[in-house]
């Protein structure tokens, strides 16, 4: 039953067992109880002396309703809860699902939850200090333990380090960043007064907006006016440089200004929450231009600016060319554009053409004269290897098929595979000629 839960974590000496107990908050659910194996007694995820290792939690798992894991010790989980639809397209092949995004990215040991309609993922490493649970995703490395039940859901079968992994959906789903406080502390204030502030930014690209939402008109842009409210403290928080005052300042003599700002929420205000809301989303923040420059000499040639060699490279390229004009919305996974006066989701397919031809247009010289040089200038070879490594990429088996480079000593056999390890990293390995041949024995193949 427990076969599958990976070895590592069955040396390690936090183990208990689990009974349900109803849950009088929450009629017809239950609640997981921990309890010591070796006593009897409840077991307590603070008490390390009520833990015990993997063999006594599974000889005793019987006598209750199964086995649990108690994070310390460097080890976290990831439990996200009543995902049913998600877990019915993962399981039938999907990757665009809840499921398939956390068990890909992590890639570390995961299972079906106790109630068939979650997933945990387990792993090694620490987890960003701020923000433990956002609806139903909860992430923890210490004071809870996990149910196990051993009926694993993906191929990956180790416990991963995922520290760094685990950021990117931490932040998407829980949230933390830096405190609102901290990021006004490292801005550096424009010493601009609020009249100076209003004209640029009316003045600006999107000055349209800005001025209809500073007049409180909304409804051409947003079904809520809670919607506004945050679109607006975001552009105030790029004019202020995510000054909260000045923001502040700005908004309450705007016509959004409305009793809801000062409402008391979550022990603040709804309008110091939405501040800080903006403050920790904003990324760039307006930078005066310098009125005098001095110059002595020729100026030297400019550089071309450098981009990394990887998907955060190409990245960096789309929004150097067209980040004026297009958008990706990650939570949406749907591409927006600018229509000159507000931004509208994509329909037309024109951003991923656009990339498209970005990418055809760029240029590796090198590469380029080294593929024709092993290739003996056959641009029709050159294309059909382009096709195979792309091909082999996807990981599809459909075409059933297998490449080989042939060929006598030094032509570029090593130096063409070698650059192709380097490009695609963890999505290349290498593998012994012995698990492909025929085996004498057994007369087939491995």
């Amino acid at each position: 039953m427990y076969e599958s839960i990976p070895a590592e974590l069955k040396q390690q000496p936090q183990w208990v067992c689990w009974k349900a107990v109803p849950d009088e908050s929450r009629p017809g659910k239950i609640k997981k109880v921990p309890v010591n194996a070796k006593t009897g007694g409840f077991a307590q995820s603070n008490n390390p002396q009520t833990w015990c290792d993997f063999a006594t939690a599974a000889r005793e798992a019987g006598h209750y309703a199964g086995i649990g894991f108690m994070f310390a010790n460097g080890y976290f989980g990831v439990d996200i809860d009543n995902i049913p639809d998600e877990i019915a397209d993962y399981q039938t092949g999907g990757t665009d699902n809840l499921v398939a995004e956390f068990v890909h990215t992590l890639r570390s040991y995961a299972e079906y939850s106790q109630s068939g309609n979650g997933i945990h993922v387990l792993c090694k490493g620490s987890l960003p200090p701020v923000g433990r649970r956002k609806q139903n995703v909860e992430m923890y490395s210490s004071g809870r333990f996990f149910v196990m039940t051993g009926n694993s859901c993906s191929e990956y079968a180790g416990i991963a380090d995922c520290t760094e992994r685990i950021k990117p959906l931490h932040e998407k789903y829980i949230g933390s960043g830096a405190s609102p406080a901290a990021a006004r502390e490292l801005a550096r204030l424009v010493s601009l007064t609020k009249p100076e502030i209003l004209e640029l930014a009316k003045a600006s690209r999107q000055g349209k907006i800005f001025s209809d939402l500073y007049a409180g008109e909304w409804e051409e842009y947003f079904p809520s006016q809670s919607e506004a409210d945050l679109s607006f403290c975001n552009l105030l928080a790029f004019w202020c440089r995510c000054d909260t005052n000045a923001m502040d300042e700005i908004f309450r003599s705007s016509g959004l200004m409305r009793e809801k700002w000062d409402w008391r929420q979550n022990g603040s205000t709804y309008g110091a929450l939405t501040l800080q809301k903006a403050v920790k989303d904003c990324r760039t923040m307006y930078e005066p231009s310098s009125e005098y420059t001095v110059s002595i000499g020729p100026s030297p040639p400019e550089k071309p600016k450098a981009y990394p060699l990887d998907d955060t490279g190409n990245a960096q390229r789309v929004k150097d060319l067209f980040g004026e004009s297009i958008r990706y919305c990650y939570t949406d996974k749907s591409w927006l554009y600018y229509d000159g006066r507000r931004w509208k989701y994509d329909d037309t397919g024109e951003p991923k053409r656009l990339i498209d031809a970005m990418l055809e247009s760029m240029d590796a010289p090198v590469w380029q004269r080294f593929l024709e040089d092993i290739f003996q200038g056959d641009a029709e070879l050159i294309h059909f290897v382009q096709k195979a490594v792309g091909y082999s990429l996807t990981g599809s088996t459909i075409e059933q098929c297998m490449f080989f480079c042939y060929g006598t000593g030094r032509n570029g056999k090593s130096t063409f595979l070698d650059i192709l390890m380097q490009i695609l990293g963890e999505y290349a390995v290498n593998i012994q000629p012995e698990t492909i041949m025929v085996k004498k024995q057994a007369g087939n193949a491995n």
